[in-house]
């Protein structure tokens, strides 16, 4: 098949067969299933609905012991010098993607950033609390950025906040709520304006995500903390928790300034209030509140106008319409009354993208963020102006999927907005925005790959930034756009590159990636349940890519063209939890090794026009995801395999071509392991990427240290050893 110069054709993507799920939930639930804390079904079955809602913690991710074993390997490891990792980037994206059309519609962009927090006491140092590299703080509002968290076990952020009565002192909690993926440990606090921080005890903390961190305006010590289970609160800074609340997500908190005993929670159940400071709490009745659930709801009030409280909701209607409601209170122990609604606001991922404000000088300007950011002025309660001010036809925009809205103290007309392609600021309401993404490197890469031969030459695919390429230096471009997948590039012929979207489907480029010469190729098959990010593996002139179906195709690079896809169909021994390919690796031309999320190693042969049906090789662990297959590259029957899953064993060795296996996990902490790579000159040293970092053998796996010197304790998705 010839490629086509079809616009149509080149921007398409697979999305047949796509559930009635939001994409970042689909997402949300591959990382989880991945690590095997969530049922098969809900990544696998493209008819799967919508998971019921969580009866409790699900299974902890044993991050603090991990990196407490960590340590324990690092002081145990010989004297000398270590090798030390160098931070590649992206220091700057700059030609990021947003759904506007003129003016400054490419700004630079960074990765998603659960939560900002302005320092009351000098506003100039802003702290971001990111999805994926922790906090973060600047000290020139925004020009350049230092990490502040690096060597904590988790640096996957859900909320930040400051506490307005005790200058320098913030609070930070573990775990994305939005994302509700990597799991918290608990709060971080800092004394010294975010510059050094302190796990806190975990209590209730552990095991979730944290929507939201409010600090009661008159005491530094009295917390309240939201997470995807439960209503917290501390009364000693985070020592000791209460558990005042439970069985419900709890999204955002609203103190009363001026009486801190008032405090209003948005949560699953409608919206709560309590009088006594936290400790007690009711439903608070809304006027006209006709709504079967409550998919997310924030609560906000007036900083000029205490007793001004907006609540923002997505709701599923009685006729099962999703609809975004305001309701507005005037008065102290007032009525909220219902008030028009959100104009043109997208709320398929409003479970993940959800977040309002009050404008601090005018009560009757408020910010409400989804995919896009609007700006609302009210006229009455049945007359609202809403402003598209994130996605303009001219003047700035700025990255979709708002996840956070503040305002500078000192300056009202100052809001930062926080979203996927990271933090904005504009100085005037929001009429024109500035990028402060540069030097901010939280960008959440999923899979990379290399040019053969030059060594600055990588491919990335990025968390809703697209695919990106880095031929030097700290900028990485943008060269394909939407959420970027796994990607590959022949060692044949390194110009010619490959790269995937969330679902089936592979673009190709035969001009190293330029931007604007990636072609679609399928494959134009019929829906399959598959992964979120599809394992894509390169050999050469051959490309496959694998769901329940393993598909593969060849190019042929001097005439730019390339061919019909072959189907080698797995075996399916339960229909009802289909098997997919999680991990794809070609051992030759007519030879393809085949790990499945139930733990299975399944043999393609023949080659090209002859590839047989995948056969059962063997079972290195039933149950388990089989993340990454790298083959001995002096000698082809000896074979490693990594599994993610959190139970049983996480590295395996065959010596007989995948028949049997050894477990290679002894010495390295409990915790998923993503990626292997295998030393071309030295078939006992292999390096395996963690969610905590990377680890080394010399022996053949008898014995592991840890290889992540000046290496964020990050979740390694992909290793390359050039």
């Amino acid at each position: 098949m010839r490629r086509s110069d079809e616009p149509e054709v080149r921007r398409k993507r697979s999305g047949r067969g796509e559930p009635p799920l939001s994409k970042a939930r689909r997402r949300m639930l591959h990382f989880e299933h991945q690590r095997g804390i969530r049922p098969k079904r809900d990544v696998s079955d493209p008819q799967a609905a919508e998971p019921a809602a969580s009866t409790g913690p699900r299974q902890l991710i044993p991050y603090v012991a991990a990196h407490r074993k960590k340590q324990d390997m690092q002081a145990a490891a010989p004297a000398g010098q270590k090798p030390k990792w160098v931070d590649l980037g992206p220091t700057s994206i700059p030609q990021g993607q947003t759904y506007g059309k003129g003016g400054n519609n490419r700004p630079p962009v960074s990765g998603r950033i659960a939560g900002v927090a302005v320092d009351p006491s000098n506003t100039d140092r802003i702290l971001i609390a990111s999805a994926g590299g922790g906090v973060w703080v600047s000290e020139n509002r925004g020009k350049t950025w230092s990490p502040r968290t690096d060597d904590h076990a988790v640096l996957s952020m859900g909320a930040i906040a400051a506490a307005p009565s005790k200058p320098g002192r913030f609070y930070a909690g573990t775990g994305e709520g939005d994302n509700e993926s990597q799991l918290g440990v608990g709060l971080l606090r800092s004394l010294d304006g975010g510059l050094t921080w302190r796990r806190l005890s975990s209590g209730f903390l552990s095991g979730v995500g944290v929507y939201d961190i409010a600090v009661d305006p008159t005491d530094h010590r009295h917390l309240l903390i939201g997470t995807w289970w439960s209503l917290i609160e501390s009364l000693d800074g985070g020592a000791t928790y209460f558990e005042r609340e439970s069985d419900l997500y709890v999204w955002d908190f609203s103190f009363n300034p001026d009486d801190p005993q008032e405090v209003f929670a948005a949560t699953s159940r409608g919206l709560l209030v309590s009088s006594n400071g936290g400790a007690d709490w009711q439903v608070q009745v809304l006027d006209q509140a006709t709504y079967k659930s409550v998919e997310r709801m924030e609560v906000c009030r007036s900083p000029s106008d205490p007793a001004v409280v907006y609540v923002v909701a997505a709701v599923c209607t009685p006729n099962d319409i999703k609809e975004a409601v305001v309701w507005r209170r005037d008065m102290p122990g007032g009525p909220f009354r219902r008030q028009a609604p959100v104009a043109e606001t997208d709320l398929k991922q409003a479970d993940y993208d959800w977040c309002a404000a009050v404008d601090p000088a005018d009560p009757n300007v408020l910010y409400v963020g989804a995919v896009e950011l609007l700006r609302g002025l009210r006229v009455s309660d049945a007359d609202w102006a809403w402003e598209n001010i994130s996605s303009r036809q001219s003047g700035d925009s700025i990255h979709p999927d708002q996840h956070h809205i503040a305002f500078d103290p000192s300056d009202p007309d100052v809001v930062y907005i926080a979203n996927d392609g990271g933090l904005y600021r504009s100085d005037n309401g929001g009429i024109t925005w500035e990028s402060l993404n540069e030097g901010l490197g939280i960008t959440e890469f999923e899979y990379i790959a290399q040019h053969p031969s030059n060594l600055s030459w990588i491919l990335g695919g990025t968390q809703d930034n697209g695919t990106l390429r880095h031929v030097g230096g700290g900028v990485w471009d943008q060269v394909a756009s939407g959420d970027g997948g796994d990607c590959g590039v022949s060692k044949a012929e390194p110009n010619v590159c490959f790269h995937s979207f969330f679902g089936m489907g592979v673009e190709v480029s035969f001009e190293a990636g330029d931007s604007g010469s990636w072609y679609y190729m399928g494959p134009e098959c019929i829906p399959m349940p598959r992964l979120f990010y599809p394992p894509l593996e390169i050999r050469n002139n051959l490309v496959a890519q694998g769901g329940s179906i393993l598909v593969i195709a060849e190019v042929d690079p001097q005439e730019e063209t390339f061919f019909d896809w072959e189907a080698s169909y797995l075996p399916q021994p339960d229909p009802k939890e289909p098997e997919l390919c999680s991990a794809i690796c070609f051992c030759s031309d007519a030879e393809i090794l085949i790990g499945t999320n139930q733990g299975r190693i399944y043999r393609v042969s023949g080659g090209v026009g002859e590839w047989s049906s995948a056969e059962l090789v063997s079972t290195p662990q039933a149950g388990g995801v089989i993340s990454d297959i790298a083959p001995d590259p002096a000698n082809p029957d000896r074979i490693w395999v990594t599994c993610s899953t959190i139970s049983g064993g996480h590295v395996f060795l065959s010596d007989n071509g995948a028949v049997t296996w050894t477990n290679k996990s002894a010495g390295l902490p409990n915790i998923p392991v993503n990626a292997v790579v295998v030393d071309p000159l030295d078939s006992l040293t292999v390096y395996v990427g963690a969610d905590n970092g990377v680890y080394r053998t010399s022996d053949g796996g008898n014995n592991w240290d840890v290889f992540s010197h000046g290496l964020p304790n990050a979740v390694v998705g992909d290793l390359l050893l050039h």
